[in-house]
């Protein structure tokens, strides 16, 4: 492929991203204004995968983020979204959006700045004006309630201060009396085992620990990376986006398994990138290696043929890592030439 070429097809291959970004982004206000805040999430995410410098798409999500309560999300998209230089409209959004987040986890300082920021862009937005009265209040409350959280934790203080402490040498009457019945009616119970203790013997013993307790205790197992590790059953494009952002055995194996047609259903919707492709090529490479089956082999030619249906697949080929590509041809022509067919459109 010549340089020119090449150049064509990069053109090509972006200005496609950026139609897909935009027909993501209408599914995504489509979804938002039915209120289904989590789908309306994902597709704004695919749309910044492929748009990743447009500011709008990430006001669009924080907005959705905010909808769903997700509030550190939400501060890091709108970070996100101000360093990608938006104009002042989508910049004062972004950071009244960043400063309800703020203020939703009671810090109140940087919510103050947000929203100031915001209003030097605009002094007469209603929206946030409304905020920074909103914020006001929730601080006044804030403090309020805690003035008296610790009004109540001094007194509780000097009320422990003012108890009296005494220094003395031996129990009072009362305890001595109680402990002389008790001594007592222990001797009278158990005469053949108690011996009577002198005034200047007497010893207390702590009492032993429950062997239950102990036993529990001494074969409480460690978790293993592995046990903590719990991946979901049908994820959406946000999660196996980012378990996809780990490659270990764990991760790759668990993409492997999931169901051909999960996958083709998350990636129908035109969101497919390369990072995907080497990420799925680098699972079956991995299965092929380590597990070696007819059953592994099976599941890569029919995870290679799906993604060959996919939306985007003939551009985003271009950039898979041939060289794992080729190992996975490798190893499946050493079992049957016959089935390689498939790499042809690949290449």
């Amino acid at each position: 492929m010549s340089q020119l070429s090449f150049k064509t097809y990069l053109g090509f291959y972006k200005d496609y991203c950026f139609y897909m970004a935009d027909k993501l982004q209408v599914k995504g206000n489509e979804a938002f204004k039915a209120k289904n805040f989590q789908e309306a999430g994902e597709l704004y995410a695919s749309a910044i995968q492929l748009d990743p410098q447009n500011a709008v798409l990430y006001s669009n999500r924080a907005m959705t983020l905010i909808k769903l309560e997700d509030w550190e999300t939400c501060i890091s998209v709108c970070n996100t979204g101000l360093s990608k230089n938006p104009d002042s409209k989508t910049k004062l959004k972004l950071l009244w959006r960043r400063g309800i987040a703020e203020s939703k986890l009671e810090d109140f300082k940087a919510a103050k700045i947000s929203y100031t920021t915001a209003l030097d862009l605009e002094p007469t937005n209603s929206m946030v004006i409304k905020s920074m009265e909103e914020l006001r209040t929730m601080e006044s409350q804030f403090k309020r309630s805690h003035s008296v959280d610790e009004k109540t934790s001094e007194k509780r203080a000097k009320t422990i201060e003012n108890i009296p402490i005494y220094e003395v040498d031996e129990l009072p009457v009362e305890f001595r009396d109680l402990s002389s019945s008790s001594s007592q009616e222990a001797s009278t119970s158990k005469p053949s085992t108690l011996s009577t203790p002198s005034a200047h013997s007497e010893k207390i013993s702590l009492p032993r620990k429950s062997p239950l307790i102990e036993e529990i205790n001494e074969s409480q197992p460690t978790t293993s990376i592995t046990q903590a590790t719990h991946f979901p059953t049908t994820p959406t494009l946000q999660q196996l986006t980012t378990i996809m952002k780990t490659v270990s055995p764990q991760t790759l194996r668990y993409v492997f398994d999931l169901p051909t047609t999960t996958l083709q259903k998350i990636y129908s919707t035109g969101c497919l990138d390369s990072a995907v492709l080497n990420f799925v090529l680098r699972a079956c490479l991995h299965v092929l290696e380590s597990s070696p089956s007819e059953e592994s082999t099976r599941k890569t030619l029919e995870l290679l043929h799906m993604f060959t249906e996919v939306p985007r697949f003939s551009l985003v080929c271009l950039f898979c890592d041939k060289s794992i590509l080729s190992k996975i041809e490798d190893i499946i022509r050493s079992q049957d030439p016959n089935l390689c067919a498939i790499f042809t459109k690949w290449k």
